[in-house]
């Protein structure tokens, strides 16, 4: 499929576009590039414009990574009035479903219904799961000059299964290269900025304020941090829609496309 240039103030996002219909934008997180979307975005595009866009730092844009999540919303605002160019459905998985929350509660008039995939949405209220340990891991192999290493750490952490191991060993060979490709742009993602990614930054009321409809998918076999993170959401939302994927782990996109794309399409038509 051919790879399509946005140009921004300061990079150039790298998209591609398939299938007809209302548009559904995918914004993936701190470490995925194209290929760890698995047959999703081909199984959406059935009903539906679909566009895949690489986050600024990510393998098909160009420009610097940056921890700054403020920029990472800004450039899904622009994807939503230059592409989309109509309200949208905007699906977000991990990190980039915290920005898909906080774009969202921001701009409620470019997006029609929002779908977040296990978002670590003010993750460091929920540290004893072990993200402190995670992130000093990586950190300490970042520091050592290997950075793929690093990634791959923090990916077994985050991909890691109540039913024991993890989606990240578990993916294809090509989506884990292409997640280790991204080694650069996740290790400058998860240092510590004032405006993360993972929102500290926004009230968590300010986005449970947002009259836009939102879907919270959880999978069923991820680690408990997500669905402590989900619960605290829930409290704050209570008419917010959970979907739970069964027999999947944080990568749902490759372990249960199918259940995944069906329930971002009903969120879409609802």
């Amino acid at each position: 499929m051919n790879t399509l240039m946005l140009p921004l103030d300061g990079a150039r996002l790298g998209y591609d576009e398939q299938g007809s219909g209302d548009p559904v934008v995918l914004v993936h997180g701190a470490g995925t590039g194209p290929a760890a979307w698995g047959s999703v975005p081909a199984m959406l595009a059935e009903e539906h414009r679909v566009i895949r866009y690489d986050r600024r730092g990510f393998p098909r844009s160009e420009g610097g990574p940056t921890p700054d999540a403020r920029r990472h919303v800004a450039d899904l605002a622009a994807v939503l009035e230059r592409l989309a160019r109509t309200p949208a459905t905007v699906f977000g998985w991990s990190s980039g479903g915290n920005i898909a929350l906080v774009l969202a509660a921001q701009r409620p008039d470019l997006v029609s219904t929002v779908v977040v995939l296990e978002p670590p949405f003010h993750g460091l209220r929920r540290p004893r799961n072990g993200l402190i340990p995670a992130l000093l891991g990586a950190r300490i192999r970042q520091v050592r000059g290997r950075r793929r290493e690093a990634a791959g750490h923090f990916f077994r952490w985050a991909s890691a299964r109540r039913s024991g191991g993890n989606s990240f060993d578990d993916a294809p060979a090509e989506v884990r290269e292409d997640l280790l490709d991204c080694a650069g742009a996740m290790l400058t993602e998860l240092n510590p900025h004032p405006a993360g990614v993972l929102m500290h930054h926004v009230r968590a009321g300010d986005v449970a304020a947002c009259p836009v409809p939102l879907t919270w998918l959880l999978a069923e076999d991820s680690g408990p941090w997500y669905e402590q993170l989900h619960a605290d959401m829930q409290r704050r939302l209570p008419t917010m829609r959970t979907v739970r994927i069964e027999r999947a782990g944080h990568f749902a996109v490759l372990d249960r496309p199918r259940p995944v794309a069906d329930a971002v399409h009903a969120a879409a038509v609802a």
